[in-house]
């Protein structure tokens, strides 16, 4: 009835800009963390990230950026996954070339 009318068409589109927002502050709350950590002198990734910077441990600063980028990239990945089951439209076809 009614019901099944509200969850196909309003909490479908109302879940993708969600989701979009909760994936994407990933990479925010991974910058925060850093800026947070300087501020109230918290031992982190974010004080290892400014020590490595500043004394030169470029093999430490290229770990903890490839560490970064590979959260964010898995954050993005799992929203655009979350797309294709929330709403089926959002699926990529795969086409065979003959």
């Amino acid at each position: 009835g009614g019901m099944s009318l509200v969850v196909r068409h309003v909490l479908r589109n109302l879940l993708l800009p969600a989701v979009t927002l909760q994936f994407t502050s990933i990479s925010e709350i991974v910058g925060g963390s850093v800026l947070v950590e300087q501020v109230f002198s918290y031992p982190g990734l974010g004080q290892a990230t400014v020590t490595a910077g500043l004394g030169g441990d470029a093999p430490l600063l290229v770990g903890l950026a490839l560490a970064t980028a590979a959260v964010v990239f898995a954050g993005n990945l799992a929203a655009n996954l979350l797309y294709g089951v929330i709403d089926p439209r959002m699926r990529r076809e795969v086409r065979h070339v003959r």
